[in-house]
């Protein structure tokens, strides 16, 4: 029942964070009429909601002791660490973009994705300048903050010696990654590709971050816009997973003709990494999405990605996981460039 009942499992979740439930109830338990009233909502409606919620184990029902009390609900551990506004953890935004419109929309028919070997959504991703993009952008703040700090982390002892640092950051959506790296790094500067409506959001992140004037805009397609360089890292963030192989072959192969000697290509991304697929289930329902979603994505397995890597002129060089998310990175080089500094 479980599997059966998933779109209305995430459906009861959207609900909850559109009317800012968790919020309502972030300071003190309610009944299901103080939080009808405190979110405008119908108190009837309202209390199938929070026992629906309450069902999932997202809020706690205390249910009265005394005959013909009333229930009050309360958040668990869980929610208020990752569903209350402005919780350092909240994953609201990223929980909307897995729950938005164009994503149901796409797995409505994934059977007729399957015979034709692609998304049948008309309203396609691709086109320039797609709002999904923002959408994205903007939803996934908590998510990039913690890949941002893993990233910052993992490349610390190669860019400290550096004498610079120059980055490109690739469909760079809210920009937290690259930006993440300038604030740690004084001599870094940042070239943001993405499509113009998505760089609004990455302007506002460099402005909270305190680096807007070590941040360059590259508004446009990224297999189309003249990348600059040469750049001493490239970050391919959450984008290869959108496209079949040959299609990633011609977009690394742009990217690794603009690095430095000694530079880094970085990819992160969901990641096939064990044959067996109860041992690795998110990247395997991912990739079920991207088949719907896209014209030729899906999840890369480790050897894929590395041929891959080798076929756009770059060599793999490590794998590193990161901890509590079933996403991975994976750092490469220029084929060419045998210094690894």
């Amino acid at each position: 029942m479980n599997l059966l009942t998933g779109v209305e499992r995430a459906g009861i979740l959207r609900a909850g964070i559109e009317l800012r439930v968790f919020d309502a109830l972030a300071d003190a338990p309610l009944t299901a009429a103080a939080a009808a009233a405190a979110i405008g909502s119908d108190a009837r409606a309202t209390e199938v909601l929070l026992e629906a919620l309450a069902a999932l184990a997202l809020l706690e029902a205390r249910v009265p002791d005394e005959p013909g009390g009333r229930t009050r609900y309360a958040l668990t551990d869980t929610s208020r660490r990752f569903l209350v506004t402005g919780a350092s953890r909240y994953i609201g935004g990223l929980a909307k973009v897995y729950t938005c419109d164009y994503v149901l929309d796409s797995v409505k028919d994934l059977a007729g994705a399957v015979r034709h070997g692609r998304t049948l959504l008309e309203d396609d991703a691709e086109k320039p300048g797609h709002p999904y993009w923002r959408e994205f952008a903007e939803g996934i703040t908590a998510t990039s903050r913690a890949t941002s700090r893993h990233v910052c982390a993992l490349l610390e002892e190669w860019a400290g010696p550096r004498p610079t640092l120059d980055v490109l950051d690739v469909a760079c959506g809210n920009g937290i990654q690259s930006l993440t790296l300038a604030r740690r790094f004084p001599r870094a500067r940042v070239h943001a590709l993405d499509w113009p409506n998505v760089l609004e959001v990455t302007r506002r992140t460099a402005e909270e971050f305190g680096v807007a004037d070590r941040v360059a805009y590259l508004p446009g397609d990224m297999f189309e816009v003249a990348p600059g360089g040469p750049y001493d890292l490239v970050l391919v963030s959450h984008v290869l997973h959108f496209f079949d192989v040959p299609t990633s072959v011609r977009l690394l192969s742009r990217l690794a003709a603009t690095l430095r000697p000694g530079g880094r290509l970085l990819v992160n991304d969901f990641l096939v990494v064990s044959r067996d697929p109860l041992a690795d289930p998110a990247s395997r329902v991912f990739s079920a999405q991207m088949l719907a979603i896209s014209k030729g994505g899906h999840t890369y397995s480790l050897e894929e990605l590395r041929a891959t890597l080798t076929a756009s002129g770059l060599a793999f060089e490590s794998l590193h996981s990161l901890p509590g998310m079933p996403v991975h990175t994976v750092l490469a080089r220029a084929a060419a460039d045998g210094s690894g500094r």
